[in-house]
C-alpha cells in the first residue's frame, strides 16, 4: 500500500514539475515582448538586380536576438538566426556581440557576429574570420572590421511586408509570371525590390533560358493573402 501511496506522489510530482516547465516556457521567449527594431538595406548591383539586406533585433534586459539576412545579387546569400549580447552603451552606440547560425551555399556555421546601433542605422561588421577550434569562426580581430554594412531603421510592419510579398513571390512567380517559360524552362525569381509604402515592386525572374523583368502593384489581404498586379 505504501509503495502505491508513493507511486502516486512521485506520479504527481512529476506533472507538477512538467506544469510548472510549461507554465514557465514563456519566460524562454519573453524577448518578443521587449524592443524589437528592424533595419533594412537595398542597393542597385547592376541594371537587373539589387544587394538587399534584412535585420531583425529584439532586445531584452540587455540580450539580443533576431534574424540577419544578406542577399546580394551577384553572390551567394548568408541567413541565418543569432543570439548574444549587450557589451557596450556610450548612451550613443549599443554594440552587441552575437553568435550566428548561418546558412550559405548549402552549409550551416556557427560564426561571430557584432552588430553596432547608433540611432537609425545598424553596422553589421565584416572581416577575417578564423576558427576558433570548436568550429566556430572567429573575427580575427574584431575592433578592426575590414567592412561594415549599414542599414537604415524602418517600421517593422513594413519589414514584415516585404518578407510576405517576398515568399509569395519566390514560391508563386512560376505560375504567376505574365509570361510562359520557354523550352520546358520553370521561372524563378532573381532579385527583387519592393516599396511598402506605395505598394510597388520589382522582381527579376528567369528560367534558366530567359531573363524577364516587371514592375507590380500589391495588395494584401485581411488574412494575409498577396494579390500581384503585373504592370
Amino acid at each position: 500500500m505504501k509503495r502505491i501511496i508513493i507511486l502516486i506522489l512521485l506520479v504527481v510530482g512529476l506533472l507538477i514539475l512538467v506544469n510548472v516547465r510549461f507554465d514557465k516556457a514563456p519566460e524562454d521567449v519573453a524577448f518578443e515582448n521587449g524592443e524589437s527594431m528592424c533595419f533594412y538595406r537595398q542597393v542597385p548591383a547592376s541594371r537587373e538586380g539589387f544587394d538587399v539586406s534584412l535585420l531583425t533585433l529584439i532586445q531584452s534586459e540587455g540580450s539580443i536576438f533576431g534574424e540577419f539576412k544578406n542577399l546580394p545579387a551577384e553572390t551567394d546569400s548568408k541567413i541565418g538566426e543569432f543570439e548574444g549580447s549587450l557589451v557596450s552603451d556610450d548612451g550613443t552606440t549599443k554594440v552587441f556581440d552575437l553568435s550566428w547560425s548561418s546558412f550559405a551555399e548549402g552549409m550551416y556555421v556557427t560564426e561571430e557576429l557584432r552588430i553596432e546601433v547608433s540611432g537609425d542605422t545598424a553596422r553589421v561588421g565584416f572581416g577575417e574570420m578564423v576558427d576558433g577550434g570548436d568550429g566556430v569562426y572567429e573575427y580575427l580581430d574584431k575592433e578592426n572590421m575590414g567592412a561594415w554594412l549599414s542599414l537604415s531603421k524602418e517600421p517593422c510592419d513594413y519589414f514584415n511586408e516585404r518578407i510576405v510579398v517576398e515568399d509569395h513571390l519566390r514560391e508563386s512567380i512560376a505560375s504567376i509570371a505574365p509570361k510562359e517559360a520557354v523550352l520546358g524552362g520553370r521561372w524563378y525569381v532573381v532579385s527583387l525590390s519592393i516599396d511598402p509604402q506605395e505598394k510597388t515592386g520589382f522582381v527579376v525572374y528567369e528560367d534558366g533560358h530567359i531573363q524577364e523583368q516587371s514592375n507590380f502593384e500589391y495588395e494584401i489581404g485581411e488574412v494575409g493573402q498577396v494579390f500581384i498586379n503585373f504592370n
